[in-house]
């Protein structure tokens, strides 16, 4: 009777901590869960975030200083990816004058090198026109000074830009969400 008594407590006893060992599986199961759920909503958050700085640019009424923010923003979000080919933007502008600028990850590098990693240098110029770094590139002022023509609207009160541009092609990474390349043309503008 008595070995029947220890026998019994101790099935109970082994009984009881397989329940509560399933118990703190479950538990930690449950927290893994929503660590990864907690994790692919911040990566989520985080991609939009990434893609809102560039998603703005994807209209029809770009102004020329819209197009010079744009390619430092490239250029800095590239930057950030330390010029990997596979994280880089691709940028291409059809200028009025037939010239494309164009940002990749070539033509990134080649900059970086050229001024030798001089950010007050590198930010103020245009990265390539019609695949050549020019010696020296074509600064941004001088984008600025050839396509930022504008006039006053009296009636409507605003500034009326001779140049606008649009987003032809704004391409997303089928595998990362992001934006990998953006294509702008020009036109010119009605109201000019």
């Amino acid at each position: 009777m008595h070995n029947s008594y220890r026998f019994l407590m101790m099935a109970a006893t082994l009984i009881l901590g397989v329940l509560l060992l399933s118990v703190f599986v479950f538990v930690f199961r449950a927290g893994a869960k929503s660590n990864i759920a907690v994790d692919d909503a911040q990566k989520e958050r985080q991609l939009i975030a990434s893609n809102s700085r560039f998603e703005k640019y994807n209209r029809v009424d770009n102004t020329i200083s819209d197009i010079i923010t744009l390619i430092s923003l490239v250029y800095n979000y590239n930057k950030e990816n330390n010029f990997w080919e596979t994280d880089c933007i691709d940028l291409e502008i059809l200028l009025p004058d037939g010239r494309k600028v164009t940002m990749n990850y070539d033509t990134c590098k080649d900059l970086n090198d050229y001024y030798k990693g001089d950010e007050t240098k590198i930010k103020k110029s245009v990265v390539s026109i019609n695949g050549i770094i020019n010696d020296p590139p074509v600064t941004i002022y001088d984008l600025m000074d050839s396509f930022s023509e504008t006039k006053y609207d009296k009636d409507s009160t605003k500034t009326v830009y001779k140049y606008l541009f649009t987003a032809n092609e704004f391409d997303y990474d089928l595998n990362t969400g992001k934006v990998n390349k953006i294509k702008l043309s020009y036109y010119l503008n009605d109201l000019f």
